[in-house]
């Protein structure tokens, strides 16, 4: 008989809440690598590619962690935990969250660390957002490029280079250009339409390009061989992450509640862009992490969700709406965030023979999805909704978007054959038309049930 924990159920999750410390704490952390090795450089990444930054010496960074998350003194919080934890280790946090479930200051603890840090994260994005529209950046664009802009914007000065990829977005370019008058190091990679042995040998070439400015700027030599042992763990991580999706989220027990999950999975899904800026204790996390998982359900201190609706959420790696994964959860279900397992990013890179290119290759593929192609887009979607076994589909869309949001006509068609609900919602900036989407959530929520 499984347990059905209280809202916040963090107890023996020590590696979950390493993880959302490390997400969190990214300025803390890049700093003290910097103050280490003041030589070593900060590379600016928007997706999960960092392989190469990896490869090169360098420090991979998603600028939004190097934010100060001042949200219900949320920056506070992270401060006192490195200072438990450098002093008495991670067991002492364990023993808090403990305790915390007998004492009123505890139970604020926990409130704070796992649901307003996903707040922390939200005001951050609505903040660098309004910052980007202040300074000049066309208000029409999508919000995805108005936050990136905004971001580098408030702490785009710690990056000593930028490694951009972009997959035929008309405002992603725009943001670039944007940035050009300020950021050192800017580079672009515009990958190809199609997956031609042309297609390979251009984008090859550019990427050896983005290789030799990092060469003069870190002063190290790139080799086959280190980008080799960076993704030999990238795909240890990947086949952890696919666990995580498709074996512990669609089961009738997870570790946690509906609402603390979906944020968990949130913290997942922004840490994988950079692996938290270091790789290898990315790995140590996720894969303790994974076991934790396990751990918490084979024990018997995991949820019951067995008459818990499984809702995918998707696409959202551009601005998770918090209030939605709320709005559900209160009706009911649990929200499962698949993006990077629709987008491709979960699938393995070949590390024998020609590794580089094999890294190509794998940018390519990523076309597919990012591309102009809606109708393969909308097949994986149901796809990977079928493998979850997922009760109905949340399509979100950003306004201007031109690259996601026309898949949706083409999605939906699919998934009335398919025999799956879908309820789209959109944002202009995060935090609008709650009461609207609450709306349209209830009705979607009542079918599901039905």
């Amino acid at each position: 008989m499984f347990v059905s924990p209280k809202r916040y159920d963090l107890i023996n999750s020590v590696e979950t809440i390493k993880l959302a410390h490390a997400f969190f704490s990214g300025r803390e952390l890049v700093n003290m690598y910097k103050q280490k090795n003041p030589g070593k450089k900060v590379v600016s990444v928007t997706l999960p590619y960092s392989e190469i930054i990896v490869a090169m010496d360098a420090i991979p960074l998603n600028l939004l962690r190097y934010e100060e998350f001042t949200y219900k003194n949320t920056h506070a919080l992270l401060r006192n935990m490195t200072n438990l934890t450098k002093t008495f280790g991670w067991t002492a946090m364990d023993n808090l969250m403990k305790v915390a479930y007998f004492t009123r200051a505890g139970a604020d603890i926990v409130d704070i660390i796992v649901e307003n840090l996903i707040g922390a994260l939200t005001e951050r994005n609505a903040y660098v957002t309004k910052q980007a529209e202040q300074h000049g950046f066309p208000v029409d664009s999508c919000f995805g490029s108005r936050m990136l802009y905004g971001i580098n914007l408030t702490v785009g000065k710690i990056a000593d280079a930028c490694f951009d990829v972009v997959y035929r977005c008309p405002f992603f370019y725009k943001y670039y250009d944007s940035l050009t008058p300020f950021m050192k190091n800017n580079y672009i990679l515009d990958v190809p339409v199609d997956n031609g042995d042309t297609a390979e040998k251009t984008l090859e070439s550019d990427l050896m390009e983005f290789i030799s400015m990092m060469e003069k700027l870190t002063g190290n030599r790139f080799s086959e061989e280190r980008l080799a042992e960076a993704l030999n763990i990238t795909n240890e991580l990947k086949a952890l992450y696919k666990e995580i999706l498709f074996v512990i989220a669609k089961n009738n027990v997870i570790p946690y509640n509906p609402l603390t999950f979906s944020n968990v999975q949130a913290v997942m899904m922004y840490s994988f862009i950079d692996f938290n800026s270091n790789l290898k204790a990315y790995k140590t996390n996720l894969k303790n992490l994974y076991a934790e998982m396990l751990k918490k359900v084979e024990s018997g201190n995991g949820f019951d969700a067995s008459k818990t609706p499984k809702v995918l959420y998707t696409p959202m790696f551009t601005g998770l709406e918090e209030e939605n994964v709320k709005i559900l959860s209160r009706l009911g279900a649990r929200v499962i965030l698949a993006d990077w397992e629709i987008f491709g990013y979960l699938e393995p890179v070949n590390t024998s023979n020609n590794v580089l290119r094999n890294f190509v290759r794998h940018m390519l593929k990523m076309g597919q999805f990012l591309g102009p192609n809606s109708e393969t887009l909308a097949s994986t979607m149901i796809r990977v909704a079928k493998d979850l076994n997922a009760d109905g589909v949340l399509f979100q869309s950003s306004f201007a978007c031109k690259n996601i949001a026309p898949v949706l006509k083409i999605f939906k068609e699919k998934a009335r054959l398919s025999g799956i609900p879908v309820v789209e919602t959109s944002f202009n900036n995060m935090g609008e038309n709650i009461e609207q989407n609450k709306t349209r959530l209830e009705a979607f929520m009542e079918m599901i049930k039905e």
